[in-house]
């Protein structure tokens, strides 16, 4: 559980914040579901704040993963 919130060996403060704010949007959400009143715009945030942010995270890590050859780091 201590790794959701450690970068580094020191606590990552986005981390805290994007575990934490995950429940509680998805909590409103809810509310606002049950209740009838859930708008299109509210919905298309809150899936572009966590899809759109899921997919950003994954295709950085590729990219930073990938590989490259010995020619073009002596190109740059």
């Amino acid at each position: 559980m201590k790794g959701f919130f450690v970068r580094d060996g020191e606590l990552s403060h986005t981390k805290l914040l994007t575990m934490l704010s995950f429940p509680v949007s998805t909590y409103v959400v809810l509310l606002y579901a049950f209740r009838g009143t859930l708008t299109a715009e509210l919905l298309g945030v809150y899936v572009g704040a966590y899809v759109i942010g899921a997919i950003g995270s994954s295709a950085t890590s590729a990219y930073s993963q990938r590989s490259i050859s010995k020619r073009n780091r002596d190109e740059e």
